[in-house]
C-alpha cells in the first residue's frame, strides 16, 4: 500500500532524527533510490521486464515518491545542508534516474540542497576523512567491491582514512 509505505518512510526518517542531537549535525547525506519505485514502466515491470505486484499505477507511484522525497529533503534541509545521492536499482533504473532529475530541478536554486544524479551505477561521496561508495550491488560481486572502489575512484580512496560501501540489493 503506497500510503502505508509513505508513512513508514517519513516515520523512519523522523525516528532517526529523534536519536541524535540535531545541534551537532553539520551536513546530511541522504541516499535515495535502490528500487524505491520497484518498477520502471507503465506495464509494471522491472528494467529487465520482470512483472511486479504493485499497489498502484506507475504515474501515481512516481508522483508519490517525488512528493515524499521533496517533503523529507525540505524537512532535513531545515536542520543542515542536504546532499542527496541518487542510486538506481535493478528494478527501476530509468525511473529512479528521472526522479533524481525531478529532485535536481526542484532544488536547483536551493543552496541547502545538492542532488548528485549521474548516470553511473556507482556513486561516490566524501565527507571529511570518510569516503563512500553507493551501488545497488546486483552487477558486482560483494567481495570485489573494495577493489572496484579503489580502482574506479583511486583519488577518493587515497584521500580518506575511512571507507564505506553501501549496497541495496539483498535477496
Amino acid at each position: 500500500d503506497i500510503k502505508i509505505a509513505a508513512k513508514r518512510y517519513i516515520s523512519a526518517v523522523e525516528s532517526l532524527l529523534n536519536r541524535i542531537n540535531l545541534s551537532t549535525v553539520e551536513r546530511i547525506l541522504l541516499p535515495v533510490g535502490q528500487d524505491l519505485l520497484n518498477v520502471d514502466n507503465l506495464q509494471g515491470t522491472t528494467t529487465a521486464g520482470t512483472p511486479q505486484d504493485n499497489d498502484s499505477r506507475f504515474y501515481k507511484v512516481v508522483r508519490s515518491v517525488k512528493n515524499i522525497l521533496i517533503a523529507v529533503i525540505e524537512m532535513l534541509s531545515k536542520i543542515a545542508p542536504v546532499d542527496v545521492v541518487v542510486v538506481v536499482g535493478n528494478h527501476d533504473e530509468q525511473s529512479t534516474f528521472m526522479i533524481g532529475e525531478m529532485l535536481d530541478a526542484y532544488f536547483h536554486n536551493d543552496r541547502n540542497v545538492s542532488v548528485f544524479n549521474t548516470a553511473s551505477l556507482r556513486k561516490y561521496y566524501k565527507y571529511g576523512i570518510a569516503g563512500f561508495m553507493f551501488t545497488h550491488g546486483n552487477r558486482e560481486k560483494q567481495n570485489e567491491l573494495g577493489m572496484i572502489f579503489a580502482a574506479e575512484n583511486a583519488e577518493l580512496w587515497a584521500s580518506v582514512k575511512q571507507r564505506y560501501i553501501q549496497i541495496g540489493h539483498y535477496h
